[in-house]
């Protein structure tokens, strides 16, 4: 029984710490703006782009936004480095963003096939303000008289 406990223990020693300091290091994927593993996005990144591209090419041309950019001007390798993991996904995450259209009535930024779904409930001069136009000033506090 000691040599299982032994081993159990040495086991349990080897493994690498656990808790919110230890969370995985993930990687952002500049189409789908999702997170994956360093392995993981490897794979993902060229069935989404051929994904993307299908349904930009099916897209109406008015609507469907700019054409996905090549995951070969990417150097995913290069991301798999610890040192660089967060400069990568800061780099990702910009380019996912960027790719986003903007509402003309709201000013909030979709992914062009879901503006086409926000647009038929967004309307100009609706009860919402633009983003951005948003009051500065705290509301004043009415006090009823004595």
């Amino acid at each position: 029984a000691s040599w299982c406990r032994t081993v159990s223990v040495l086991y349990w020693a080897s493994m690498p710490p656990k808790g919110p300091a230890c969370k995985p290091q993930l990687l952002v994927c500049y189409l789908c703006g999702q997170q994956f593993g360093t392995s993981s996005l490897k794979i993902h990144v060229p069935q989404c782009y051929a994904k993307k591209l299908a349904q930009w090419e099916a897209g109406d041309p008015a609507t469907r936004g700019k054409k996905p950019r090549d995951p070969a001007s990417i150097d995913l390798e290069a991301a798999s480095a610890p040192q660089n993991r967060d400069e990568f996904n800061d780099q990702q995450f910009k380019q996912f963003t960027a790719d986003m259209e903007q509402c003309e009535n709201c000013g909030r930024k979709f992914l062009p096939d879901r503006l086409v779904v926000h647009q038929r409930s967004c309307k100009p001069g609706g009860g919402s303000k633009p983003v951005g136009k948003a009051s500065t000033t705290p509301p004043k506090l009415q006090v009823p008289a004595p």
